[in-house]
Parts: structure tokens; C-alpha cells; sequence
């Protein structure tokens, strides 16, 4: 929270489904060097993709959204996603991380010479501008999704980023 908070943003959203009771608490005694938290709290549980769903009514339409998963901790450079995703006007972009002693079979994101996911979990884009497959990677649990991915995500029921997000925008390329 400090990091973002020093990135220049002044709230976050943490989405909470478990134990929503125990966050309240926790926001309410939030120190004040860290960003505003603002609770979106699932009264049923609505998967990975349509807590996102839910959550992104804090933010304005025409909007990126910084996505972290809570339980993952890491050191990458937020700042240089950030521009990354600015600079690509992609759909998402996901941090990646390739770790050769970790097994292939975690390696689910695969990507082409210019960085552009191919395929997540096997599930590979159709577009054949694409290029070839190059390298493997495990996906970090961050990322940015643009308005229109999010505006993508189901609204009415549980959803799932990968089944429901990704899978369908690699289909469309």
C-alpha cells in the first residue's frame, strides 16, 4: 500500500469476500501515510473475474485498473507495468516471471518475440498475426486490465479472470 501510495494514488480497492468483518476493522485502522481503502464486499461469493467486476464501480469508466492479488507479495517495479501498459494500449498486461527451477508445468502463460501473450493455460489466441510461441511463464497475480476488458467481465454471476476474461480475449485475438 505504501508503494502505491508513493506511485501517486490515492486510493485502492480491496475486494474482500472471507472475513469481511475482520478487513472493516483492519480499514478502519489503517495508518494515513497509506492510500484511502475503499471495501468492496462480496455478499456472495463472486469469483476472480466478477469480484473485479464489482469492485471497478469505484473507478471511473474510462479507466485502467491496477490489479494485485492479495496473497501475493513481490519487489517488481509497479511503476514500469504502469508505462507498459500505457505505452501498448493493450487489452491487459500481466506480470510475468520465468524461473527455470520451477517445472515447466507452472510455466502457464506463453508469449511471442515481442512480449504478447499467445496462450494462457493452453488456450491460445486465434489471431494468426500472432507470432510463434517463444517463451513460458508463470503469471504473478498482477496486472492491468484496460475499460474494455473490464467491461468484458460478467456482471451477473461468478466469473473467473482466466475461463472469462483471458480465454476470451485470446479467442478474439
Amino acid at each position: 500500500l505504501r508503494v502505491l501510495g508513493e506511485m501517486g494514488y490515492d486510493h485502492v480497492v480491496v475486494n474482500t469476500a472471507y472475513r469481511s468483518d475482520a478487513m472493516k476493522q483492519i480499514v478502519a485502522h489503517a495508518p494515513p501515510e497509506i492510500p484511502t481503502i475503499l471495501l468492496s464486499v462480496e455478499e456472495n461469493r463472486l469469483g476472480t473475474a466478477g469480484g473485479v467486476a464489482k469492485a471497478s464501480s469505484f473507478f471511473q469508466e474510462d479507466e485502467s485498473i491496477l490489479i494485485l492479488n492479495g496473497d501475493v507479495v513481490s519487489g517488481m517495479d509497479l511503476r514500469q507495468l504502469v508505462e507498459a501498459h500505457g505505452r501498448s494500449n493493450a487489452w491487459a498486461t500481466l506480470a510475468v516471471f520465468r524461473n527455470s527451477a520451477f517445472p515447466d508445468a507452472l510455466h502457464k502463460v506463453a508469449y511471442d518475440e515481442e512480449g504478447r501473450v499467445v496462450s494462457v493455460a493452453d488456450v491460445c489466441t486465434e489471431s494468426s498475426h500472432v507470432n510463434p510461441q517463444v517463451g513460458r511463464a508463470i503469471y504473478t497475480g498482477t496486472m492491468i486490465m484496460s475499460p474494455e476488458f473490464i467491461r468484458s467481465l460478467p456482471t451477473d454471476r461468478e466469473a473467473c479472470l482466466k475461463e472469462d476474461g483471458f480465454w476470451p480475449g485470446l479467442r478474439e485475438g
